[in-house]
């Protein structure tokens, strides 16, 4: 059988050429903030059955009373802790290179046992520069889907992971994530307001400082915040920044109050 033409015209972007040799461009590869920070804390699974829990403390059950002289003190039991638990998953890319298509670039397929054979010269050439290529995307193609796949709510594939958009939703008092209702799990609900009128000057920046509050009142501190390039437009329209001419430097916004004195 004949290589596909479809075969023959990728062979000719790919292939060394006496005159010209250089890497592609990359002209699609995007930036992924979001799974680098994640990458950065990842862990080992050790083994699981089927899912990764994780304890939580759901309230502290306290019975505190005042009491004086002789008064009875009341003894009460404690079912403080719950769990989350979350399917593990493995995700996976693969790809394949027939034998017509390396026939093509010079290389020569045969049958036999291990360092039964020695690729020539060109041969090595050619495979390196073919297998280069191909690696390199999918290296990069497996990790812009596995980017995107980890901002989404996990609800459109059965063995999709619950991704950023369920775990902190827009709607915290509805749905079930980790087993949790949050309909009745007031304290598995994250913070979220939805239609800010940022045309009033300081109503962005006001929401954001509370939102702030709300993380920092339950013993969190948030250390990375990512955004989508509309909120940055309007984050930076909500702030006075002042220019020094041939300063140099990089200009820094910073709207938030972290002690505020009176």
């Amino acid at each position: 059988m004949p290589i596909s033409n479809t075969d023959l015209q990728e062979l000719a972007k790919v292939s060394l050429d006496e005159y010209l040799r250089n890497l592609p461009v990359d002209q699609i590869a995007v930036e992924r903030p979001f799974l680098k920070k994640l990458m950065e804390g990842r862990k080992s699974l050790l083994g699981a059955k089927q899912n990764v829990v994780e304890n939580i403390r759901k309230e502290h059950g306290s019975n505190f009373s005042w009491a004086f002289g002789e008064e009875t003190v009341k003894f009460n039991k404690r079912n403080t802790t719950e769990q989350a638990s979350f399917p593990w998953r493995r995700a996976v890319d693969g790809l394949y290179i027939d034998y017509d298509r390396l026939f093509s670039n010079g290389i020569k397929v045969r049958e036999g046992g291990a360092r039964g054979f020695q690729l020539e010269y060109n041969e090595r050439v050619q495979l390196i520069n073919l297998l280069d290529e191909q690696l390199e995307v999918l290296r990069e193609g497996f990790l812009n889907k596995l980017d995107l796949e980890l901002h989404r709510d996990g609800s459109h594939g059965a063995d999709a992971v619950v991704g950023l958009d369920s775990l902190v939703s827009l709607v915290p008092d509805a749905g079930t994530v980790g087993g949790i209702d949050r309909a009745k799990a007031s304290y598995w609900r994250n913070y979220a307001v939805k239609d800010i009128a940022s045309t009033a000057p300081g109503n962005l920046v006001g929401e954001m400082e509370t939102a702030s509050r709300q993380c920092i009142k339950h013993g969190g501190s948030p250390d990375f915040i990512i955004a989508g390039g509309k909120f940055i437009d309007t984050y930076r329209k909500q702030v006075t920044v002042t220019h020094i001419a041939g300063s140099g430097e990089t200009k820094y916004i910073d709207a938030g109050v972290n002690s505020p004195i009176f």
